[in-house]
């Protein structure tokens, strides 16, 4: 039994180092949100669709299709630029995920380096259980965000039907993100 303690132990040294060094602060998780939303301002939102051309919404709202500038309405523009903030917002609740889950490797691994040396292995599942509920929290979100995308790229694809290839988002895909 001991030395099955000490070879887990060696074998999970890397991890208890890097959960020893704690969460990340806040302010790095900030700017890290910060980065994500400042690439998404400045990148085209890319889109494919089988036997099409490739499309683009360009940080300034237009449809490109191919090399072409799609024409569109004021309505129109308004609604790509909300499916734009809409693709931003999914992008960030999934790096908050991100964080979350480097958080639950830590609580993890500080759990059962605790329960190595005190045997106490409920304690673990307890930590996990925690840890992972508040993954799932983010989820719920992320699921909500990705139903807000969905009608809009309907509405979208109703009134711009140059859009209607590129739009992939259907109800299995919200009922299955639910799901989780």
């Amino acid at each position: 039994m001991k030395t099955r303690r000490f070879l887990l132990l060696c074998l999970m040294f890397p991890v208890f180092l890097a959960a020893c060094q704690g969460k990340p602060d806040n302010a790095t998780s900030t700017t890290g949100f910060a980065s994500i939303q400042l690439q998404m301002d400045k990148q085209d939102i890319k889109l494919n669709a089988r036997g099409y051309p490739d499309a683009r919404i360009t940080p300034e709202g237009n449809l490109v299709i191919g090399d072409s500038v799609v024409e569109i309405t004021g309505e129109q523009h308004g609604l790509l630029t909300q499916y734009r903030g809409q693709v931003a917002a999914i992008a960030q609740q999934g790096a908050q995920m991100g964080v979350q889950g480097a958080a639950v490797a830590a609580a993890t691994a500080k759990a059962v380096i605790g329960a190595v040396f005190s045997g106490d292995t409920d304690q673990v599942e307890a930590k996990v259980k925690a840890e992972t509920d508040k993954i799932k929290e983010h989820v719920g979100v992320l699921c909500g965000h990705l139903a807000e995308l969905k009608q809009t790229q309907d509405t979208l694809a109703a009134q711009l039907p140059a859009f209607a290839p590129y739009a992939h988002i259907d109800q299995d895909d919200i009922d299955d993100c639910n799901s989780r």
